[in-house]
């Protein structure tokens, strides 16, 4: 148990609706939309997808060239003859290196397997719920979107990340985490937007965003029946307190 996270928590429905595109940058908005998104966006509203943990890494080629940035690809990939990772030791951050060329049909082709296999969480309810998934302490979770979300609107206030013990005196606390955008990033065509929850928080990645350092992660699960990992995405304006909940 101590290298795992209990499960996220979101709205319990099929889909998730967030009727917020309209509201302030505390709730998430759509980036800017194509003619078929907007036709998607105006049939459907913009609803969470899915939900899938992995390894964050920087992707280069043989040569050297960084491909892409913030990718999020199977856990449990290691070294070989074809591809290796490597931790800078500066920065904190772990690189994929694929042994092939970016323009070759080889690196496509890895590269999407390492993309396409991750691990999912199932949405849930935080009540009336007996069993939760784990996700690994040190990986990064993407929320998938049926529509591009705008960057501008993704921070802790619109996307709230708590961890602790529900059932304890403590009760479960605010989480800081990196977030990154990344539209298009999933291999499932339909799911337009991405947003990338990362607790790992390099020295170098602190300083930037003033965040704490975190090298460990998420917190450990400390009772196998109880969720210890909570994400809160406001989608209504309480006119009463004048926040989103």
């Amino acid at each position: 148990m101590a290298n795992t996270s209990r499960s996220l928590r979101s709205i319990p429905f099929p889909q998730l609706a967030i009727l917020c595109t309209l509201l302030a940058t505390s709730c998430i908005s759509v980036a800017s939309l194509s003619p078929e998104d907007q036709e998607n966006a105006d049939a459907k509203g913009l609803f969470l997808e899915s939900i899938e943990w992995g390894r964050i890494v920087d992707v280069y080629d043989v040569d050297g060239n960084l491909v892409e940035e913030d990718v999020l690809i199977d856990h449990l990939i290691t070294g070989s003859p074809i591809v290796s990772l490597v931790a800078n030791a500066v920065t904190q951050k772990e690189s994929l290196f694929i042994q092939f060329p970016e323009a070759s049909a080889e690196f496509a082709a890895l590269l999407f397997d390492y993309k396409d296999n991750l691990q999912t969480v199932s949405r849930r309810d935080v009540v009336g719920e007996s069993t939760y998934d784990m996700v690994a302490r040190n990986a990064a979770v993407r929320l998938n979107f049926n529509l591009p979300i705008d960057p501008s609107s993704v921070d802790s206030s619109s996307v709230q990340v708590f961890q602790g013990n529900p059932s304890g005196e403590g009760g479960i606390l605010q989480f800081s985490s990196r977030f990154v955008v990344k539209n298009d990033s999933s291999t499932n065509t339909g799911h337009r937007g991405g947003i990338l929850i990362d607790p790992t928080i390099s020295q170098v990645e602190a300083a930037e965003e003033q965040l704490p350092a975190n090298v460990i992660g998420f917190g450990e699960s400390t009772d196998v029946d109880d969720y210890n990992l909570v994400v809160y995405i406001p989608t209504e304006i309480d006119l009463v307190n004048g926040v989103y909940s």
